[in-house]
């Protein structure tokens, strides 16, 4: 049975049954549906059902519970993989039943005509159940466990979904319910994509995401030997925005150290230097060019990251200058040049002859940080031919219009998208607000209930937990899971803001929004 969406990061035990569910046997139409919200919920701001199985003989939703469950003296006992118990009065029966109930009054709304079984049950695919007989009330045929599933896991599952529609069919409420056509089943789905699936609460979205982007750049890490090898004395490092260059700079750095070099972290941007702090030794010296930059010392190696900020004559220079041996200190250096992300005026890409020569060359193809809808929506505004590498599903980028170019209108939707990311449990220091006005003449400062929830401009102060504020060029390199661009007036060129649209959205991880006058086009085709 084909499974929509075909994959996420979720529990072990919701894979075990998705796979059960792939290889269940099933006609034209018939899909599954996983991970589905249940909106305006009687009881509960936001539930969700595991799988839900759109079938001929009717529709089943099913509750997934992983680890191992008990029930006991009229509760529920969750207990994980760590031994963590977790006690509750509501069992997945219950839960699962409510979601149903909501999910069946919604659908009757919508398709009067039909007559619909609709079924539920929960599997807990992880253990064999304990409970005590005599106390436990809820229908026992409606939840499977893990008792026979080695014997065949396909039949295991099969039989029970089975037998689970059987005795709702025998139910006065279905007697009288009939089996559903192609046609009936791709209403119903049609509607329901839309509508109900997909609407997971984005603070799920974003742990699905950043556990993604773990094991992808897990993947690009399969570079470092190459990157690292004694024979590649010197070594060009170049790729798109978000193929994992910091990653692999800051783990080459720390080679070099851990072989007893003496190594530098070199970097152009103050702000990006600050970034980096965060994640190198104190004892590996970073050095800046626009703070209080040092040719005193020499190194043995040197790893330059964002080195397209570097191709001018100054830079060149101080960067020759911090080398202990101009021919043979290592030199590892990474750069994007594909999508043409240089911001600084005096770049000069006559310096490319540069790495000509001694240079060994490695070039990274796909963007391992952004989602595919933060890949759609820079290619379409600049123009660019980012390649995605995630399989997660997020969100679309969010579009908020402005019909005027005052400051304050545009800091009163700033306030309404950041209004917005509350509402869904998003917390302050998972935003970025990028301006691309100078930071003074930026609108945030235009409300005060603004200005009180942002950190200190082109500074992250981790302690505060607040919103971050950065110009783009302040931002390069950095990353957060949600990034918001603002002052975008009608008299802005998008054509002209192309590399700056590249640099500035491809920081999010796991979604963008630009706040914009209605009139500025950036041809957003997602």
């Amino acid at each position: 049975m084909k499974i929509l969406p075909p994959s996420g990061s979720r529990s072990k035990a919701e894979n075990i049954i998705r796979d059960c569910i792939k290889n269940l046997p099933s006609k034209s139409s018939e899909i599954a549906l996983w991970s589905v919200h249940v909106p305006e919920h009687a009881t509960k701001e936001f539930s969700e059902v595991d799988f839900i199985l759109l079938t001929r003989k009717g529709i089943c939703c099913i509750e997934v519970k992983g680890g191992r469950v008990e029930y006991t003296n009229g509760s529920f006992i969750f207990i994980n993989r760590f031994g963590d118990k977790n006690v509750k009065h509501e069992g997945p029966i219950q839960q699962v039943a409510g979601n149903k109930k909501e999910l069946q009054r919604k659908l009757r709304d919508k398709f009067p005509d039909l007559n619909i079984c609709l079924a539920h049950c929960a599997i807990f695919p992880q253990c064999v159940f304990e409970a005590d007989d005599d106390a436990f009330e809820d229908e026992p045929y409606l939840i499977l466990d893990n008792k026979n599933y080695s014997d065949d896991p396909n039949l295991w599952f099969e039989n029970f979904i089975k037998k689970v529609f059987k005795r709702f069919k025998e139910h006065r409420s279905y007697k009288h319910s009939k089996d559903l056509s192609d046609d009936d089943l791709k209403r119903i789905r049609k509607y329901l994509r839309p509508n109900i699936i997909g609407i997971r609460p984005l603070a799920n979205i974003a742990k699905e995401i950043n556990a993604h982007i773990h094991k992808a750049t897990e993947e690009q890490l399969d570079y470092l030997e190459s990157i690292t090898d004694p024979l590649n004395r010197r070594v060009l490092c170049r790729g798109p925005a978000g193929s994992g260059k910091t990653i692999l700079a800051l783990k080459a750095t720390e080679v070099c150290y851990q072989n007893g070099e003496k190594v530098c972290f070199l970097v152009r941007n103050k702000a990006f230097k600050q970034y980096i702090k965060r994640y190198l030794s104190e004892e590996i010296e970073i050095l800046c060019i626009e703070d209080g930059f040092d040719s005193s010392d020499k190194f043995d190696s040197v790893v330059v990251d964002e080195g397209q900020d570097m191709l001018n004559v100054e830079c060149m220079d101080k960067f020759e200058s911090i080398l202990k041996d101009i021919k043979k200190s290592k030199v590892f250096w990474f750069m994007d040049m594909n999508n043409q992300s240089h911001l600084y005026d005096d770049f000069d890409e006559s310096w490319l002859t540069y790495f000509q020569d001694g240079f060994s060359s490695i070039n990274l193809t796909r963007n391992c940080r952004n989602p595919i809808e933060i890949i759609n929506s820079t290619n379409s505004i600049a123009g660019t031919n980012l390649k995605g590498n995630l399989e997660a599903k997020s969100e679309e980028t969010k579009i908020s219009l402005v019909n005027s170019n005052q400051k304050i209108k545009h800091a009163e939707a700033l306030l309404e998208m950041i209004g917005f990311f509350f509402e869904k449990d998003i917390a302050p220091d998972q935003i970025t607000i990028i301006t691309f006005e100078t930071l003074r003449n930026s609108c945030v400062y235009e409300l005060d209930a603004l200005s009180k929830q942002i950190n200190k401009p082109n500074c992250v102060d981790a302690n505060l937990k607040k919103i971050n504020f950065f110009d783009v060029l302040s931002y390069k390199g950095q990353e957060n899971d949600f990034i918001i661009l603002i002052d975008l007036y009608s008299d802005n060129d998008a054509k002209i803001l192309g590399n700056q649209f590249y640099t500035a959205l491809t920081r999010a991880k796991v979604q963008g929004a630009i706040i914009k006058h209605e009139n500025l086009n950036l041809d957003f085709n997602v």
